[in-house]
């Protein structure tokens, strides 16, 4: 009884001489811990950098290799893709590959052209009608890739190709007789690329439609309903600008204020009316909802409205 009565107190006793013996284990300190994260971190930027440098490499060759691809389209897409990789890392030399890029895209858009006017001419004569497929437009690729990069760049290139449309229309046998609502190629082909650019880039878009939104066109008034879903201040302030064109310009009539109501109340889709009392609708998206404007928008769109539409009609000539 005696030894179960004292067990309790030497289990105790041994408990307490354990703990009196035992040592803490030791910690390293915050200065070796915090070198020891140090080096870590130099390996690991290190490694980056050395794949970094590989990539780079690797890009440079396989834009050596592109400038001698004999197939005009895949040396273009290939370049023009390299320079926007390589952009970050090296600006200058992107802008080079971009500008080869778009010499190879003009050659194969020449090319396409040619191969898609002799197919026309031989249906057209084993049939007396055509069906033909567009084929792509390697510079709007190469374009919108550049301009996302450098609006200069860009520019350059919107540049030349209104200079190469201008060329094309010049060379036509028989160019078409423009209508009077037909909107110019080179604002066409601006408008096109800001459009492209609204998803990422609104303000690089907006860059690039602004010298086009000067002028009431059915796809300048498309691209202010697209940008009044990124940013309805910036849509709605340069469609009061279109609507104050419209009071001051003579030329304004009803199928101006016809476009002008689109973005009011049928956002994307228009009807104008033709020379010989027709009408022509373009939906050039799905409906969407009138939006939500100020009163002192709509008011002045009506203003405006009455203004042309109220306007004494011009003398005929004699």
């Amino acid at each position: 009884v005696l030894f179960l009565l004292t067990l309790p107190l030497a289990i105790r006793a041994q408990e307490s001489s354990d703990k009196a013996v035992s040592k803490p284990q030791a910690t390293a300190s915050p200065a070796k811990a915090a070198a020891k994260n140090k080096a870590t971190s130099a390996a690991a930027k290190a490694k980056i950098d050395q794949q970094k440098a590989l990539a780079l490499s690797l890009l440079l060759s396989l834009a050596n290799d592109a400038r001698n691809f004999p197939d005009q389209r895949l040396r273009a897409r290939t370049l023009s893709r390299i320079a926007d990789a390589l952009w970050n890392a090296d600006p200058d030399q992107a802008r080079t590959l971009f500008r080869k890029a778009w010499d190879a895209a003009e050659v194969a858009d020449q090319e396409s052209a040619r191969r898609l006017e002799e197919e026309r001419q031989r249906q057209q004569a084993a049939t007396g009608g055509f069906a033909l497929a567009t084929p792509p437009d390697l510079r709007s690729e190469v374009l919108r890739l550049a301009a996302k990069r450098d609006r200069a760049l860009g520019e350059e290139f919107l540049d030349k190709l209104k200079e190469a449309r201008t060329r094309e229309a010049t060379d036509a046998s028989s160019p078409a007789r423009p209508e009077p609502l037909d909107t110019p190629a080179a604002i066409k082909q601006r408008l096109r690329l800001a459009n492209q650019l609204l998803d990422t880039d609104v303000e690089r878009a907006l860059q690039f439609a602004d010298p086009a939104l000067g002028t009431i066109t059915m796809e300048g008034l498309n691209f202010l309903s697209f940008l009044r879903d990124k940013n309805p201040a910036a849509a709605d302030q340069r469609y009061a600008r279109m609507l104050t064109i419209a009071e001051t310009d003579l030329k304004a009539d009803a199928n101006t204020i016809s476009l002008l109501s689109s973005y009011l109340f049928t956002p994307h889709f228009f009807i104008t009316i033709e020379p010989g009392g027709g009408q022509q609708m373009s939906q050039m998206n799905e409906r969407t909802p009138a939006p939500e404007v100020t009163p002192e928008l709509r008011n002045a769109f009506f203003r405006a409205a009455a203004l042309v539409l109220l306007r004494p009609s011009p003398a005929r000539e004699q």
